[in-house]
């Protein structure tokens, strides 16, 4: 279920309030076709949402508390924090489920809250709660900031956060 909230632009005085509303749904539609793209979440569908999405010289924000935490620059660059041995290949393509529980639309920012359930490769439940707060420049997604909750994320899945010392 979509919902939005999204109120009336600062630049609507500039461009018209028809104008802005015409530019934020459009921005809200790039942000929810990236979801819609992934598919399954294998390489191939993964690459085409971003081919379709992203910007070539994207930007990803992940919080430096995650296993693949920091900052991530570059299309490839994203793609393989995506796929690799931290990003979703941890768990089962099959059981992979997002659903979007709201969107907010400002001038270029757009703000998705959605549940990530799925299970790991190991056979655990994971359910998780994300925003991801797309910068939409030209059509495309220019730079993303990406928040959960990785102490949950810790509880479930084997891996170490970054700078724990094995035991």
């Amino acid at each position: 279920m979509y919902r939005s909230s999204a109120g009336p632009s600062a630049n609507s005085h500039r461009l018209g309030k028809d104008s802005v509303s015409t530019k934020l749904e459009g921005n809200r539609r790039i942000a929810l076709r990236y979801f819609d793209l992934m598919g399954s979440g294998n390489r191939q569908s993964l690459e085409a949402a971003m081919n379709a999405t992203m910007a070539q010289d994207v930007v990803w924000h992940v919080p430096t508390s995650a296993p693949n935490g920091g900052t991530t620059a570059g299309r490839a660059a994203v793609l393989e924090l995506l796929t690799g041995t931290t990003g979703i290949d941890i768990y089962r393509r099959d059981s992979m489920r997002i659903d979007i529980e709201r969107t907010l639309a400002e001038n270029e920012y757009v703000m998705v809250q959605f549940k990530f359930s799925a299970i790991t490769k190991a056979g655990v439940d994971y359910e998780n709660e994300f925003i991801f707060l797309f910068r939409i420049v030209d059509g495309m997604i220019k730079e993303f900031w990406e928040t959960f909750d990785t102490h949950h994320l810790y509880r479930v899945h084997p891996i170490k956060p970054p700078g724990s010392v094995a035991g």
